[in-house]
Formats: C-alpha cells, sequence, structure tokens
C-alpha cells in the first residue's frame, strides 16, 4: 500500500511513488473529493452532531444573523466567482450562459433597504425631551460636555473605525468599479458608450442656471431650500397656456429673464422648462422613475458620482468628478443616504466639491442628507474640513440650517475629528467659520442710554446691572471660560418709534409718559403715585413717594425707548437671517407694564415703563417681518409674574405665554386659573412654583410644561423674559435657583428653538438685582448660547434648602391637565 496515493494533511493526493502497482478500487479508500454522496451521508451517520435543527429554526438563525449585522457597513463580496457560483447553486442563475448574460447586462442593482431609525434621548446632559438619531454621524459627542457619549469616549480613549465609503465598498459595475479604481480612460470609455453627449447638431438652446446667484434676491430672506418642489422639476411643458405669467406676490423662484406662473389658491407654481433627465426626476423624490445610466446605484446603493466624490486621491476624484458631470450625472441622487457632495466634503475633496456646488448655479448645495436632514456644509464641519466650509460658504451654503433635530453646524464641528486632534480642529473650523458667516455669532445688544435712567434713592434696578453684566462676560472671555470672539457686540440700534409702542400701549399712556419724560426735572419723579393720581385714584389710596418701586428721571423715556429699541432691532435681524440668536442687555425692564402700566390688581408697574417683550412681538407678528412670522412664543423665567405680558394678549391667540414664577409674590398675579379669553384661551400658561423651589423644579417645569406647550403651538420665533432674580442669592423673591440652572435653561431654550424655528431665538434682559448673581447667571446663559459649558462653582451651592418635590409635582400634574399635554 506504500504505492498507494494517499492524502496529504492538506487534503491534497500525495505523488505516486515510481514502480509502484496500482491497487484494486476495493481495497483502497476513496479520496474525500471522490466519495459518493451516499458514502458521506453515511460518515456523518456516524458522527455525533447532536439534533440537526429544523428548517424554522435554521431561518430563526438566519434572521438574527442578518439582523445583528450593522446595515449601514457595506461589506465586500468575498469573490465575484464564488458569489455567482453560490447563486447558481441556489438556482437564481441556471447555466453558465445566464451568468454570463447577467454580467453583460448589470448596469444596475438595487439599493439596499433602508436601516431601521434607532432613536436615542438626546443630549442626555440636560435631559432634553428632544430626540437624536443614534445613526446621525453629526451628533455631537465632545462639543456638549458631560454628555454620557462623551464621557464613554474620553473614559474607553478609542477613536471610531474608519467608515465604509462609496469608494472603498468593491462593486462588479464595470463604470462603479472603474471609478473606484481611478481609472480615468476606463470611464471615459464606459461614459462615451453608455452616456454618450449630445452631438453639436442635436444641443438644444443653453438655458439660464437657475437659480443664479445670489439665491436669497430670489426666495428671499430666511430660505430654507433651493431646490424646486418635486412635480416642478421638467413638467413646465404639461403646464398649459399661461404658465409664464407672472404675479407681484410670487414667493417662488424664478429663473432670470423668464416670467413664472404664480401660486394661486395655494398651489404651487410650475418653473420654466428644465432640460429633462432621469436623475433629476428621481433625485427631486419621484419614486419609480428609471434613473439615466450614469446615475444608476451599484449593489451598495450608491451611484458612480458618490464613489468618484469619496476617493482618496483629490485630484483623481476632481477629474472623475468633472467627467461625470459633463456627462449628466446629478449631484442630488442619494447614496447611503448621502448626496456626492455630501461625500466630497467628508473626505476632503475640494476640487470636487467645488464643481458639484457650481452644478445648475448651486442648486445642490444645500442638499440634505435622506435621514438626519445634514447638510454638506455639516458634513464638512464635523470633519473638519476647513476649506470646504468655505467653499460651501463661497457657493452660498446656509449657515444657519439645521438637521432634522435642530442641530446647528457650530455644535457639528469636529465631532467626526479623532480626539487627539479634536480641540485644535475645533477651535480653527469655528473660527474661521465664524469670520466668513458673522451671523452665526450671538448678537450682544447694549447701549449707553440705558444707564440714563436712575432712581430717586438707591435702587435695585441701577445701572451697574448693565455694568455688572458686562463685567462678568469680560472675565469669563479672559479667563477662557466664555469664547466672547464668537459674541457680535452691538450698541448700533435705534429707539422704538411711537408706532412701535402703539401696538402694545393705549395712546393715553404713551401720552402720559411723554409728557412727563419732557416735563421732568433733574429730579426723579415717583411715577407709581403719579399715574394713579391722573387716572384718578383718590390721594388716600395713592402709594406712598418714599414706598415707590418705579421712577422717572430725565433720561428714563430715553433709556425704556432704548431697550424697546434694542428688543425690535434683534427680532428683525434674527428673521432676517442676519443673527441666528440675540441676547439684548437693556434696561429698565418691562415685563409688568401692561396695556395702562400697572395692570389690574397690581400695586405698580414694576419697575417697568414699556413692555420690551410684547413691542418685540407684535412687530414680529404685525411689522415688516409679518409675512416671516405668524406665531411668538413668549418664554418667561423671572421670579415674577410677567403681568403685563399676560395682560396685553389675554386674547390673541398667535402669541404663546408661557411663565414660571414664585407663587405668592408680586405682583400677586399668574394664578393658573388664567389661561387666557376669548380666541386666546389656553394661549396663556401659568406655573406658581411654590416657595422654595431651585434646579429640579423649574427644569421639570420646562420638560413637562414649557417644552411640549411650544411644541405644540410650533412658533416661527421664540421670545425669552430673561429674569435672574430668581437665583438664590437675590433679596426680592424666595426661588433658589442656581447659577448652573440658567445654564440648563438657556441650554434647553436655545435647543428648543433649534427643533422648532430655525433656531431663532432673542433673549431680552428682565429682573436680577444682586450684582453676583445677576452677572453669573448672565455670562452662563452666554456660554449656554455658544456651546460651552457652565462655569457655575459647585462649593457656591452649598446650604440651598431642599426643594418642596411633592408640592412641585401637584402643581405641574394640574398644569398638565389643565392644559392637555
Amino acid at each position: 500500500r506504500r504505492g498507494v496515493k494517499a492524502e496529504t494533511e492538506s487534503g491534497e493526493p500525495a505523488p505516486a511513488a515510481s514502480g509502484a502497482a496500482a491497487p484494486s478500487p476495493d481495497d483502497v479508500p476513496l479520496p474525500k473529493r471522490m466519495r459518493t454522496q451516499s458514502q458521506k451521508l453515511s460518515e456523518l451517520d456516524d458522527l455525533d452532531l447532536g439534533p440537526v435543527p429544523t428548517v424554522e429554526a435554521a431561518t430563526v438563525q438566519a434572521e438574527a444573523q442578518s439582523e445583528s449585522v450593522p446595515p449601514t457597513l457595506d461589506t465586500a463580496p468575498r469573490g465575484t466567482e464564488g458569489t455567482e457560483m453560490e447563486r447558481m447553486g441556489s438556482g437564481e442563475l441556471s447555466s453558465k450562459s445566464d451568468l454570463g448574460a447577467h454580467r453583460e447586462g448589470a448596469l444596475e442593482m438595487p439599493p439596499p433597504a433602508p436601516p431601521a431609525a434607532r432613536r436615542m434621548p438626546s443630549l442626555p446632559r440636560l435631559g432634553l425631551h428632544i430626540n437624536i438619531p443614534h445613526s446621525n454621524p453629526g451628533t455631537p459627542s465632545e462639543d456638549r460636555p458631560g454628555s454620557a457619549r462623551s464621557l464613554e469616549s474620553h473614559e474607553t480613549g478609542n477613536d471610531q473605525m474608519p467608515p465604509v465609503t462609496p469608494a472603498t465598498a468593491i462593486s462588479v459595475l464595470p463604470l462603479h468599479a472603474a471609478v473606484a479604481a481611478g481609472k480615468v480612460e476606463e470611464v471615459q470609455v464606459w461614459l462615451d458608450v453608455h452616456a454618450p453627449l449630445p452631438s453639436e447638431e442635436g444641443k438644444s438652446a443653453s438655458t439660464p442656471q437657475w437659480p443664479p446667484r445670489p439665491v436669497s434676491d430670489i426666495l428671499g430672506p430666511g430660505s430654507a431650500s433651493r431646490e424646486p418642489p418635486c412635480d416642478q422639476v421638467g413638467d413646465a411643458a404639461d403646464a398649459g397656456p399661461g404658465a409664464n405669467e407672472a404675479t407681484e406676490d410670487c414667493e417662488n423662484p424664478v429663473r432670470p429673464g423668464i416670467q413664472n406662473k404664480h401660486r394661486f389658491a395655494g398651489e404651487l407654481a410650475r418653473l420654466p422648462s428644465i432640460p429633462k433627465r432621469d436623475s433629476d426626476r428621481s433625485s427631486a423624490g419621484v419614486d419609480g422613475v428609471k434613473r439615466g445610466p450614469v446615475d444608476s446605484r451599484n449593489e451598495h446603493g450608491n451611484t458612480a458620482l458618490a464613489v468618484a466624490a469619496a476617493l482618496a486621491d483629490p485630484a483623481v476624484a476632481a477629474e472623475l468628478t468633472a467627467l461625470l458631470l459633463e456627462h449628466g450625472a446629478s449631484p442630488l441622487v442619494l447614496s447611503s443616504n448621502l448626496t456626492p457632495l455630501h461625500w466630497a466634503a467628508q473626505q476632503g475633496n475640494l476640487a470636487a466639491l467645488t464643481a458639484m456646488a457650481k452644478w445648475e448655479g448651486g442648486r445642490a448645495v444645500d442638499a440634505r442628507a435622506a435621514e438626519t436632514g445634514d447638510t454638506p456644509l455639516m458634513a464638512a464641519a464635523s470633519a473638519g474640513q476647513l476649506d470646504c466650509c468655505l467653499s460651501l460658504i463661497t457657493a452660498g451654503a446656509d449657515p444657519l440650517a439645521v438637521n432634522v433635530d435642530g442641530v446647528g453646524i457650530l455644535a457639528l464641528v469636529a465631532s467626526k475629528v479623532s480626539q487627539g486632534k479634536r480641540s485644535k480642529v475645533r477651535a480653527a473650523v469655528r473660527m474661521a467659520l465664524l469670520n466668513s458667516a458673522p451671523q452665526l455669532r450671538v448678537l450682544l445688544l447694549h447701549h449707553e442710554d440705558c444707564g440714563r435712567h436712575i432712581s430717586f434713592k438707591p435702587h435695585q434696578e441701577s445701572p451697574e446691572r448693565i455694568s455688572a453684566i458686562l463685567a462678568f462676560i469680560a472675565k469669563g472671555a479672559t479667563i477662557g471660560s466664555l469664547s466672547a470672539e464668537e459674541l457680535l457686540v452691538s450698541t448700533e440700534f435705534d429707539q422704538a418709534s411711537k408706532e412701535h409702542l402703539m401696538r402694545c400701549h393705549s395712546e393715553e399712556y404713551i401720552s402720559v409718559i411723554t409728557q412727563l419724560g419732557e416735563q421732568v426735572a433733574n429730579t426723579p419723579v415717583a411715577f407709581t403715585p403719579y399715574y394713579q393720581g391722573f387716572k384718578g385714584l383718590p390721594q388716600a389710596k395713592q402709594k406712598k413717594a418714599e414706598f415707590s418701586d418705579t421712577f422717572f428721571s430725565p433720561g428714563t423715556m430715553a433709556a425704556a425707548l432704548r431697550a424697546a429699541g434694542g428688543v425690535v432691532h434683534a427680532v428683525e435681524s434674527v428673521l432676517k437671517g442676519h443673527s441666528r440668536t440675540a441676547f439684548v442687555c437693556v434696561r429698565p425692564p418691562g415685563h409688568h407694564a401692561g396695556v395702562d402700566g400697572a395692570t389690574a390688581g397690581a400695586p405698580s408697574s414694576g419697575f417697568s415703563i414699556v413692555n420690551n417683550a410684547m413691542i418685540g412681538a407684535l412687530h414680529a407678528l404685525e411689522g415688516n417681518q409679518g409675512r416671516l412670522c405668524k406665531r411668538v412664543a413668549v418664554v418667561d423665567f423671572d421670579v415674577h409674574h410677567g403681568n403685563g405680558t399676560n395682560d396685553i394678549f389675554r386674547d390673541d391667540p398667535s402669541v404663546l405665554f408661557v411663565s414660571t414664577h414664585e407663587d405668592g409674590s408680586f405682583p400677586g398675579t399668574g394664578k393658573m386659573s388664567d389661561a387666557g379669553e376669548g380666541d386666546g384661551v389656553g394661549a396663556t400658561i401659568n406655573v406658581p412654583l411654590p416657595p422654595g423651589s431651585g434646579d429640579a423644579s423649574v427644569l421639570a417645569a420646562f420638560d413637562e410644561i414649557v417644552a411640549p406647550a411650544a411644541a405644540r403651538f410650533s412658533p416661527d420665533i421664540i421670545l425669552v423674559s430673561a429674569g435672574y432674580d430668581a437665583h438664590w442669592r437675590d433679596p426680592l423673591a424666595g426661588l433658589s435657583f442656581r447659577t448652573g440652572t440658567y445654564w440648563r435653561l438657556s441650554a434647553r431654550l436655545k435647543a428648543l428653538a433649534d427643533e422648532l424655528c430655525g433656531g431663532r431665538c432673542v433673549f431680552l434682559l428682565e429682573g436680577g438685582y444682586d450684582l453676583t448673581g445677576l452677572g453669573e447667571g448672565v455670562a452662563d446663559s452666554f456660554r449656554a448660547l455658544l456651546g460651552d459649558g457652565s462655569g457655575e462653582d459647585p462649593g457656591a451651592i452649598a446650604g440651598l434648602t431642599d426643594e418642596p418635590t411633592e408640592k412641585v409635582r401637584r402643581v405641574l400634574a394640574e398644569a398638565k391637565a389643565m392644559h392637555q399635554l
């Protein structure tokens, strides 16, 4: 038997010895590859392999294994031949001829099914009600200090594995394979055969770019999209007669030199004819329409343009991108939920990105990712690609855009950069973005006129309040706890006009304060008894001058008009897109001033002359910006009830007023039963907190009352009457807010504005009379608006009393039941 062919350890037959006689078949065991099927089965029967799984069990196991693989990672085939042979064995390809036909006709393969969205609570550090998808590539981990994901990342110290891109996922399609390999000549040959350029004779007359630059001249301020609705793409030929008629108030984009049929009875206008292309229709969201061959997706759901945009070699990526665009590729077709612009921005392929950003006049520059709503600018920022960010902004990208979860570009900066480089890259990219797009800065308004309002005696509401705030902001910038370079400080704004005041106050009240401002001498006048006497109240019932809380000095009217004008300016700036967020640091406060000054039942107007918040809200609704704003939400977290604001909009359903305040404090109003009148019933929500309430109480009120009510109301802008007199240091109240409480409130309000109204939010100063507590609280609000962490000193809050938790729970439960929240 030495001459018999024996198997080696590897299973291959050993060479036969020379001169050996061949044994008979019956004497030699057959090699494994020569054994018959029955022999193999008999050998398996001798093995103790346990019970054989049933077909149903095998199916369940296969499904579980398939679900365990992350759907977003495209795994390359093990081998083309092996994969196709397995398909032949399964019956999908019956013969080698079918296999060859399959190879020849493989122009497009269906994209994989989109992954199910896994959602998790966003910003665990804040405990917000808002949710952010777990799969969001731009969800920041470090930019929001203290989050669970951030802490976990810092503990492990491991960076994320590099993602699979369209360029690294192997494809069997000829075009995609050639693009991934960077073979320009092969791509050119394929395009000449399958997507040839039109001949000179067959070229149609060129059409103007749509839309031309600047886009704001066409779409108007604050436009959120540059792409026409899907039913407008290439359908003008079917629009019928009169498709090019124009009207004056058209809000739809119009191409230059061609008039556009205007919206009528709620119907969208149709654009003039754009050369039809299958990729345009499919990228605009029309399902069931076959794309052109150049926009076909491979087995991973990627187009050739996406593969080119994600190449590691920027020069090859630029050359192939230009070639594919020339042959009709559309940068709007999604590949793995992203457009080619997103992939180029993430990879840092600047030339390729610039070419696609110029496509059809910038039509795709603000294209959105399918699931997250991220723009290419967000993708570039999260990857730390500085040059790509600047290129997109130059091309007209909207720096104020937010994704579906309300996250803006500054919060996403460097979120995908490795931890070792993240801080340095983040600082450089943020500074470049702020310099190229100043509207990303937080607008801080103050004016020296506000210091001209003084009182007859040493008074809590004094000019030193503004000085203390500015000093704490400067201190935070000096020690690095506050990003002062991200603030846009301005004193350039006008006083409020009589027209602004007339929208909010009665003509009689305006006349009284105007005349008093002209007549008052150097000595301040006790305003409360003065106005009570004007209204005919007997002197015996008038408040004594020495107990008056509101005074009128020669500079009071100038200060009040400048304060109200600052709110008007901030509202205009935010609604027009010049700023995203603003803080109006002015005095005197205004939320206690009603239509006629002091409201019914209130002892005075509580330091207020005119209602700054309501002047700003009514300017947004009725002024030049009325077409951009239909609903305003006013959130008041001052320790005292904003009875003036409550009074002015008691019956107006276009303004939501939500107030959290200390129950029983000045001015004695703000009961929960006061929910508005007439058409405004339900638009007023008062949450009186019991004395001693603090951080946990007000945050619970926000999460359970304020946020759900605002989300249901869906405002176009949020105004915040920001009072800092609930601070535990403040002498005029019985609530015990910490400095960090104001950081958490401001962060929640910013996130709420991001989600509901594109980040449009204006803070305006109300109360706050302990200079240290006021300065710390306002500075912490700025840190929240800028995305920085709280500057609170934990040692400064020792000795705070326990909160009345049970009483607070009863109040919140009653408010939720009353307003059906």
